[in-house]
């Protein structure tokens, strides 16, 4: 009998160490599954936070990730810079004076904002335009000028003889002349010119306008056009001669051989006497046969030759006359393209050996290069969720059933105990 009930007691005994044992199993097993919701949330919710704090430093994270390095120190501001954008088929140069202004040819068309503002961003370009110069009113070079006003902070305007609804209407249209357009993109333009811009600084392309400094160290001038009216809107393109002392560019807008030959007639002496010194040519109407005739070009004799043009397009620029005549050229050195160079910039600086001359080529297009700040937000939160979160959506209910059983066990447990 007595022999029984210690065997009966060894039992119990067993039995309550197993049901111990098997309680801190469960207890173990429960901390982990707990563990496992809330390492997962709150690492989540860390890298979130992070993420926003970054949204304070979004411009030196920028500068480190593009190598930005690179631009501020190979493309250190020089004594004058002249960028050709690629903007497709269209036209937008920037040239970067001597004393730190920047004058703006063109906007090129309103599908190629976004190309603008990124060339601008990646080569820390000031947003402030002190000229903005229009050309003449196609959606290719004028496209833009709406949201270059809206975005940019732009001193002074100049636009070609050509009057919108908007300036008949309020009474600007003071010259009789000048042809009157009636395009809703020109009209929209010039409402937020006159809206945006003082009057005084309101310029119409005229023959004779000099911009310049007071040093006259440099200056941009127009030399066209020779008319108040023109039947063909691309002869109002001015021909624009920068001067920038170490380097000078000629820049042909849209206009035709009649007007290449009637600025050879109106600038034979200054040409015959080599005053124009032409390092860089802004080839004429994007490299169409209609424009920069062997003639010109034997007169002005560019050492380099761009053309703005987008690849494949509909109307087959550059011609092979254009470019032809250009290899006729004696003297010629090259011709660099948008559609194949992408963008293009010029500079020259003075330094130990004189003068230099450098050409920076945009080996890919800065639109689909250019990493922003929040591209990486974006990319960060979105692979955290993926990994910390989905898979407490995707296994919750059956982690939570788990987590439900085993509390459940451990009390049962606790009560046979």
């Amino acid at each position: 009998m007595k022999l029984k009930t210690k065997e009966t007691k060894i039992d119990n005994q067993v039995d309550l160490n197993k049901i111990l044992s098997k309680n801190e199993s469960d207890k173990k097993q429960l901390v982990k599954i707990k563990k496992w919701f809330i390492v997962r949330v709150v690492t989540f919710l860390i890298i979130s936070l992070i993420c926003l704090v970054s949204l304070f430093f979004a411009s030196s994270i920028e500068s480190l990730i593009n190598f930005d390095y690179f631009a501020s120190s190979v493309l250190e501001p020089k004594q004058s810079k002249i960028h050709f954008i690629d903007v497709g088929q269209g036209d937008c140069s920037v040239i970067q004076l001597p004393n730190g202004e920047i004058a703006m040819i063109d906007t090129g068309a309103k599908d190629k904002w976004n190309k603008i503002n990124t060339y601008f961003e990646f080569l820390k370009i000031p947003k402030k335009i002190d000229y903005l110069i229009l050309t003449h009113t196609d959606n290719d070079h004028v496209g833009n000028a709406e949201k270059i006003l809206e975005h940019f902070e732009v001193n002074s305007v100049y636009i070609p003889k050509v009057y919108s609804n908007y300036e008949l209407i309020n009474n600007l249209a003071v010259n009789s002349a000048y042809k009157v357009f009636d395009d809703l993109t020109w009209n929209n333009i010039c409402a937020k010119i006159h809206t945006k811009i003082k009057e005084e600084n309101i310029n119409y392309n005229e023959k004779g306008l000099v911009i310049e400094n007071e040093t006259k160290s440099f200056s941009i001038n127009f030399l066209s056009p020779f008319e108040d009216y023109y039947e063909d809107d691309n002869n109002y393109s001015p021909i624009i001669w920068c001067n920038l002392s170490f380097q000078q560019a000629l820049f042909m807008g849209d206009v035709d051989n009649k007007l290449e030959k009637q600025f050879l007639k109106e600038y034979e002496t200054a040409i015959n006497k080599n005053l124009f010194k032409i390092t860089i040519l802004k080839v004429g109407h994007h490299g169409s046969k209609s424009s920069t005739s062997i003639e010109f070009l034997e007169k002005i004799k560019p050492h380099l030759a761009v053309i703005s043009c987008g690849k494949d397009n509909a109307y087959g620029h550059p011609a092979d006359e254009t470019i032809n005549a250009l290899n006729t050229v004696t003297g010629f050195t090259k011709t660099l393209r948008t559609d194949v160079n992408n963008s293009i910039m010029f500079f020259a600086e003075i330094n130990n050996n004189g003068i230099s001359y450098g050409v920076y080529l945009e080996y890919e297009n800065f639109d689909n290069f250019y990493i922003k700040h929040w591209h990486i937000v974006i990319t960060i939160v979105t692979l955290s969720f993926s990994i910390f979160i989905l898979p407490l959506i995707a296994n919750g209910k059956k982690q939570f059933e788990k987590l439900k059983k085993l509390e459940e066990k451990i009390k049962l447990n606790k009560e046979k105990k």
